[in-house]
């Protein structure tokens, strides 16, 4: 290998460069018209106290609707290619719980103590895609590419804020952040896209994805994340 890049300088500069045009850096951002988290209300009622007992569980996702990061994509030749994003997503919810007696209408509840709680975290997304490309650019005509792969789902930099209050209106006050019901989430992806590339090698893309998580990341109480996430996306890459 050395003694050919010594003998034939030009031909080993020219396939290096080759390998390097393989490659296309760039960075992504997107829109999620799905929530991250679910909204829930439901009320529980349990008879059997003295007196009656219902509890009200209301939840209320918190979040921004918008993604970004970067993005690495290896193209084998004209159609096939594999990729890999690492993408930021800002979640969170808030939570009310209060306990109080089943009370006919026009009564007064009596108030047996109350929860609430507010949650924030950072969501990573990281999806390894196997892209195939069936159509490529031919003057405006953009070039149509499908993907298909595994994703995991990372949650980190959870932040919580619980208040409980007792029936004789105690207050006590945490901090401690919440435990989620999974760190890491497998998931699967599936998407399409298409993209146009200029003289200079500048590439704009716009992909829709749908990703099937098969695990909640958050499981408290009425609060549930989604199994669902839909994005699109505007890349560059160079």
């Amino acid at each position: 290998m050395l003694a050919a890049a010594i003998l034939f300088p030009a031909q080993a500069q020219e396939k290096q460069e080759a390998f390097h045009r393989k490659f296309e850096v760039g960075f992504r951002v997107g829109y999620l018209p799905l929530k991250l988290m679910r909204k829930s209300d439901a009320t529980t009622p349990f008879s059997s106290f003295v007196p009656p007992l219902e509890v009200k569980a209301r939840s209320f996702p918190q979040e921004r609707p918008v993604t970004g990061g970067g993005s690495l994509v290896y193209r084998f030749n004209e159609k096939w290619g594999a990729g890999v994003d690492a993408l930021y997503r800002k979640a969170g919810y808030d939570e009310l719980i209060i306990t109080q007696t089943i009370v006919d209408s026009g009564q007064t509840a009596v108030p047996y103590g109350s929860t609430s709680e507010r949650t924030r975290a950072a969501f990573w997304d990281v999806p390894v895609l196997l892209r195939y490309t069936k159509y490529q650019q031919r003057g405006f005509r953009p070039r149509v590419t499908g993907m298909i792969g595994p994703s995991v789902r990372f949650v980190s930099g959870i932040e919580s804020y619980r208040e409980f209050v007792t029936r004789n209106a105690n207050v006590i006050q945490t901090s401690t952040p919440l435990t989620p019901a999974s760190r890491m989430t497998p998931g699967a992806t599936a998407g399409l896209g298409i993209s146009w590339k200029d003289e200079i090698g500048v590439k704009v893309s716009v992909e829709g994805r749908y990703t099937r998580w098969q695990k909640d990341v958050f499981r408290n109480g009425p609060t549930l994340s989604s199994r669902h996430t839909l994005e699109v996306m505007l890349g560059f890459s160079f």
